[in-house]
């Protein structure tokens, strides 16, 4: 529709209304994609009453992004608040309504004023406050490369004319010189992709100020050539890993913050976990241990720590108590075992032994499950270390 609704009416949107309302699935009722001043739009008023009187247990959204923060005939919000990364300066722009500045007041209220006539740059904000449900518009619309020879091979199967920049990527690719390594290229595309995801979505978890968000896509699509979605334009998955993306996307999940990403050796790190949950309710008792590794390589802290178990302090007996119901539960399903026998031995021997020092993180990136242990990286380590000199050959094996 336009801002004056010519593109639909009463009676069209009443029909619409009666069809669908005892639809299980039916959340929201919304009008439009990004249209322009909804609050100064007597017809957007007109539809909010007429939805509620002929359906009163379902949303009604005006626009999806666009929206003016202090228009009443709305009963959620969804804002365009991804329009950089949450990394670096901007870190917390999902827990900001900055954004809602750049909408506007439909009552005319000043929400950005000049504090020097000469100097434009120089301003004074009003604080935006959330009144209804947020939802952030349109985030996750981060861009992978295709897989062209599974896509050419769908087309091809299910005799589907195939679109127009399929040719011109392939064109691409050779312009490039990039036939021989594409396949890896992909692979690395899709993992950045990947991280892309989990960094955004996570910070959407952190926000205060948001209740949900929605993709851009789910799916891509075949009429262009953006690659956002989690699913191929054949609705068919593109090969990441369900169980990974659910430990950030699930109902109930754990969040780090982590303003920065990189700290210098020897400073102590600070790192709040925050637990963001959108189920309908949340109880009974957790238990929180952690692992940090380089990489997919060497532990080099974990979180499991009984010293505190003939003390008897609660959290240290709580986790102990945990841990000895999943190892008697049915979903403990170990990939090998050990004798009680080898492992006292084991535990013996080690705790006779010298005091190992732990060899510091790696400098390179650790890109697979296989240690980066070579004899330069051993050299170094020992040269950091002060440590007497020990065989590489034996080190690195």
């Amino acid at each position: 529709m336009t801002n004056e609704g010519e593109l639909l009416n009463r009676e069209e949107w009443e029909k619409m209304v009666l069809r669908l309302r005892n639809h299980p699935s039916l959340m929201v009722y919304c009008m439009g994609n990004e249209i322009d001043e909804p609050g100064r739009n007597p017809f957007c008023r007109e539809l909010y009453d007429l939805t509620h009187t002929l359906d009163p247990n379902r949303f009604f959204l005006d626009t999806c992004s666009r929206g003016e923060f202090d228009r009443e005939a709305v009963d959620l919000d969804v804002q365009h608040m991804g329009y950089y990364f949450p990394f670096g300066h901007s870190y917390d722009m999902f827990e900001n309504t900055q954004n809602l500045l750049h909408i506007g007041s439909c009552k005319d209220l000043k929400v950005i004023e000049p504090e020097d006539q000469e100097n434009s740059n120089w301003r004074i904000a009003r604080r935006i406050p959330a009144p209804r449900p947020i939802v952030a518009h349109e985030v996750c619309h981060y861009v992978g490369l295709r897989d062209l020879h599974a896509l050419e091979e769908k087309f091809s199967r299910y005799q589907i004319q195939p679109p127009w920049w399929l040719a011109e990527l392939r064109k691409l690719v050779r312009q490039k010189g990039h036939e021989k390594n594409y396949s890896q290229l992909c692979e690395a595309s899709r993992r950045f992709q990947f991280l892309s995801w989990k960094l955004t979505l996570e910070a959407i978890r952190r926000s205060p100020l948001l209740s949900g968000f929605h993709m851009l896509q789910l799916a891509d699509t075949e009429h262009y050539e953006n690659s956002n979605g989690l699913l191929d334009c054949f609705d068919e998955p593109k090969g990441f890993d369900k169980e990974a993306f659910l430990k950030f996307n699930s109902d109930c999940i754990l969040v780090a913050d982590l303003p920065r990403r990189t700290y210098f050796e020897k400073e102590l790190v600070n790192i709040p976990i925050k637990l963001s949950h959108y189920c309908a309710s949340i109880g009974g008792k957790a238990d929180f241990s952690f692992e940090l590794r380089v990489g997919k390589g060497r532990l080099l802290i974990s979180g499991f720590n009984f010293t505190g178990l003939r003390q008897g302090q609660p959290e240290t007996c709580g986790l102990f108590e945990s841990l000895i119901r999943y190892f008697v539960s049915d979903d403990f399903q170990p990939q090998a075992e050990i004798a009680p026998e080898t492992l006292s031995r084991y535990l013996l021997q080690k705790g006779e032994g010298p005091i190992v020092k732990e060899r510091r993180m790696t400098q390179f990136w650790q890109l697979d499950a296989t240690p980066l242990e070579t004899k330069k990286y051993w050299r170094e380590s020992i040269e950091y270390l002060d440590d007497k000199p020990i065989n590489p050959d034996a080190q690195s094996k």
